[in-house]
């Protein structure tokens, strides 16, 4: 039998640091008064982990800000030179001169704008031993926000519909591009093909761009959907019983003059919504109920101030149907709850118009831009509503089926950063101390910066791209 040492009540052989993680053990999500915490159940024993587990993005997710190559800006008007056509170069007679043909020269600029996240915790949260490193945990989880708003943004901001941010890469290749219809292919619902990127690297081939340099950038569902297009008709014959996979596709592509290769980001899952990595508006925890990301969003909207209406329009792509919309207010700090328009009724060749106003938001918050989603009206789930596209005020708003719902958006770049697009920096990030006003430690976290498209005719928009997973 062991023998047991009497342990006398001055904690000889007990630390300070060794009852603090037992009372820890004994009280995480208990009183320490409940009547049930008696017995073996006094004793619980409970982890003292010391990692926080990450729920949302983690920094790992975020592929496509990190790749795009960074530079370093000097002015919060960063400023270039393009030269959009060539001058032409004339047969003269002897003793003569050629005519005069100058270049076709532009003056483009975009502004630097600042990003940021304020952290504070309790001073005493900075001393007590914690499961996690509180301040740690803090700057972490901000340092990620920041980043995964730039991963974002990089491709869809847009100040139209929220001063403070910046223009991203497809406002600036929509404002600037030569050929629209040449250089955005509308898949109509369906998945990435070899045939549509080689037609894509083919439209960048013939703007001078770089056809063996190509990054095609897509959700992870495009490409899960390009891998099985690939491989749906092949059939393989699996004879080694060591064989660890049926069948690996490249992420590696050569497609006639086209060389490149695919690569996916998380935060494309969803086309153009303020809080992408949500399908549908904002909801509670519960999920029935839709909120505010922010208290000082524009007001909900209401009858009042928010109504949609079938017309006539030959045009039209929009399918016969009966809708649901869920429509939000967007302001610089966040999207107001979503107001429903049910039981909308849409023949052939009709589309929806909508009429939308701020109501009555508290001066200083008011919307700039809505952003509406749709659902078929049989499935009465509001978390079946999928986003359709962000209008700013003002604006003729109207769904005509140019957009469809659970699709995304997939880019195909020409992978250049002196000539087609790349990042300026005019600070890093960096953690700023911020002064004492209360019995806490406040710091801000901030970065400043944008991204610019030199050339839009070397890069390649493919909208509405089908999933099998969000549609």
């Amino acid at each position: 039998m062991e023998a047991l040492e009497f342990v006398h009540s001055g904690f000889d052989d007990m630390t300070i640091d060794k009852i603090n993680e037992i009372q820890k053990s004994l009280s995480v999500g208990y009183n320490y008064s409940t009547v049930d915490q008696t017995g073996f159940g006094a004793t619980r024993v409970e982890s003292l982990e010391t990692t926080m587990k990450m729920a949302v993005a983690q920094e790992s997710s975020i592929r496509f800000f990190k790749a795009l190559g960074k530079k370093p800006a000097t002015s919060t008007i960063e400023e270039y030179t393009k030269m959009n056509e060539l001058g032409s170069a004339n047969f003269f007679t002897e003793g003569g001169s050629p005519e005069e043909y100058d270049e076709d020269i532009s003056r483009e600029f975009e502004k630097v704008k600042y990003i940021g996240a304020l952290g504070k915790i309790p001073f005493v949260a900075t001393m007590v031993k914690s499961i996690v490193d509180n301040e740690a945990m803090i700057i972490k989880a901000k340092t990620v926000a920041i980043l995964k708003e730039l991963n974002y943004k990089s491709l869809f901001g847009n100040s139209d519909f929220a001063s403070a941010e910046f223009n991203g890469i497809l406002k600036q290749f929509e404002d600037r591009v030569r050929y629209k219809t040449q250089n955005v292919i509308d898949l109509g619902g369906k998945h990435l093909t070899p045939e549509v990127i080689g037609q894509g690297a083919l439209v960048i081939q013939e703007n001078y761009g770089d056809p063996m340099n190509l990054k095609l950038w897509g959700s992870p569902g495009s490409f899960q959907d390009y891998a099985k297009g690939l491989i749906r008709t092949k059939t393989f014959m699996v004879g080694n019983n060591n064989v660890n996979s049926l069948a690996v596709v490249p992420r590696d592509f050569e497609l006639g003059e086209g060389k490149g290769r695919f690569e996916d980001d998380i935060f494309l899952k969803s086309r153009g919504a303020h809080y992408h990595e949500r399908l549908h508006p904002k909801m509670n925890k519960e999920m029935d109920t839709f909120v505010a990301t922010s208290p000082k969003a524009p007001a909900k909207l209401n009858s009042s101030t928010a109504t949609a209406t079938a017309g006539a329009d030959t045009t039209s792509k929009l399918p016969a149907g009966t809708y649901d919309y869920a429509i939000t207010a967007r302001n610089n700090y966040g999207v107001s709850a979503a107001y429903e328009i049910k039981n909308v009724v849409v023949t052939a060749n009709q589309k929806v118009t909508f009429t939308l106003s701020d109501n009555d938001s508290i001066s200083g918050q008011e919307a700039l831009s809505f952003e509406i989603y749709r659902k078929p009206a049989s499935n009465t789930s509001p978390q079946a509503y999928r986003y359709l596209n962000t209008f700013k005020t003002g604006s003729t708003i109207v769904d005509n089926g140019e957009y469809i719902p659970g699709t995304t958006t997939a880019f195909l770049f020409d992978w250049d950063f002196e000539q087609v697009l790349a990042y300026k920096e005019l600070l890093p990030m960096v953690k700023m101390p911020l002064a004492q006003i209360d019995d806490s430690k406040r710091w801000m976290q901030k970065h400043y910066g944008t991204p610019i498209v030199y050339n839009p005719n070397k890069i390649v928009v493919f909208k509405n791209v089908g999933s099998d997973l969000w549609s």
